[in-house]
């Protein structure tokens, strides 16, 4: 068996203001999260993030996302759940 470091990188979105002026680039999960956080305390609305360029997902005054596409800042938790499926066969 061979252990390896594997290099994990995650996709780079773009965000943006009710306007359409972008924000910035976000880069990981915890960046994703504390835009979410930021929204939601200042109940803000229309925000939006790009994904792949041209995939559109917005984000309501809650911190909540339209939808979560199969891809999108989601390895953490598959990571967990292969972590949570391990564990119970362990038993």
């Amino acid at each position: 068996m061979f252990i390896r470091v594997n290099k994990i990188i995650e996709h780079t979105s773009k965000l943006y203001d009710p306007n359409g002026k972008f924000i910035g680039e976000i880069t990981s999960h915890l960046e994703l999260n504390d835009i979410r956080i930021q929204i939601k305390e200042n109940k803000v609305d229309g925000y939006y993030i790009m994904w792949k360029d041209d995939y559109r997902i917005f984000i309501d005054k809650y911190g909540r996302l339209d939808e979560w596409p199969k891809g999108f800042y989601d390895l953490f938790d598959d990571q967990l759940d292969a972590l949570i499926d391990w564990g119970e066969k362990g038993k």
